[in-house]
């Protein structure tokens, strides 16, 4: 690998990186879809759809429900922001299994925890 290829694989890295931090709770405000979509090209294979209108509609529900926080409320650190997603990531694997039983394994712990820590 030249010095050149390894400079071009850090500035496309670099550049998913500064995408990622435009879904930060406090820098969302200014950011339209398109400043992300090269987080979901880069990472549509770990996706569970590759549909853009998908990906839109995430966006914007994301958008939409950071946008009803008080600006001086919103999470300034990727941190921050993973930490406050988790009991919906929670909830949403409890559903999946209760519902569609698409897990061969058991859950680990009570995912309903992370929901009434939460709140």
């Amino acid at each position: 690998m030249t010095i050149d290829e390894l400079g071009r694989r850090f500035t496309v890295h670099q550049n998913i990186a500064l995408s990622i931090s435009k879904l930060i709770p406090s820098f969302i405000a200014d950011t339209q879809f398109s400043d992300v979509l090269t987080i979901f090209n880069h990472y549509k294979d770990d996706l569970q759809s590759d549909d853009g209108s998908v990906h839109k509609a995430e966006f914007d529900t994301w958008k939409f429900s950071i946008l009803r926080i008080e600006e001086n409320k919103r999470l300034n650190t990727i941190n921050e922001t993973l930490k406050m997603i988790q009991p919906i990531k929670a909830f949403f694997v409890m559903y999946l299994h209760t519902n569609y039983e698409t897990f061969t394994e058991p859950l680990p712990g009570d995912p309903l925890q992370y929901l009434n820590e939460a709140v």
